[in-house]
């Protein structure tokens, strides 16, 4: 009778305990997940250019903004706005290719023009581009056109 009454004892003990920490669990669990969240921070824009693609952004602070062309594409321009409180834009690219006899000064194939709020436009080609070392920095509005000739050679280039 002892090894029964001991058994059973610690039988209650184990189902006692495992009703404390199922408890427990449920109580962290209602007190972690409450109502959703509202979103606070603006989706970043990212721009699909087409064929012939215009469009005006307006940026903020710490917004990235990605844009990539398509085989399709021929003139794509963008005009990121300041929003805010933001004093400059900066623009670096990462994958970038853009075939031009005139690597130099850009006049013989494709090519993407960055104009800064007053300054002169500059161009870039083939794999001369704005990088993180050297960006292309704007204290207003910021116009970056690409234009890119159809190709067999390369079909998949651009920006």
């Amino acid at each position: 009778m002892g090894l029964s009454a001991n058994t059973s004892q610690t039988n209650n003990m184990r189902t006692s305990t495992l009703l404390l920490a199922i408890c427990l669990v449920y109580a962290v669990k209602s007190q972690t997940t409450g109502p959703p969240a509202k979103e606070s921070k603006k989706q970043d824009p990212t721009i699909l250019c087409g064929k012939n693609t215009h469009k005006i952004v307006n940026i903020g602070a710490n917004t990235v903004s990605v844009f990539k062309t398509q085989r399709h594409t021929r003139r794509c321009t963008i005009i990121y706005k300041l929003a805010g409180s933001c004093t400059a834009s900066i623009l670096t690219c990462g994958a970038f290719y853009l075939p031009n006899k005139d690597e130099f000064k850009c006049r013989r194939g494709d090519r993407m023009y960055v104009k800064a709020a007053g300054g002169q436009p500059r161009s870039y080609c083939e794999k001369n581009k704005p990088t993180k070392s050297f960006p292309a920095i704007s204290p207003g509005k910021l116009k970056v056109t690409i234009s890119i000739h159809p190709s067999k050679m390369y079909p998949s280039k651009g920006a």
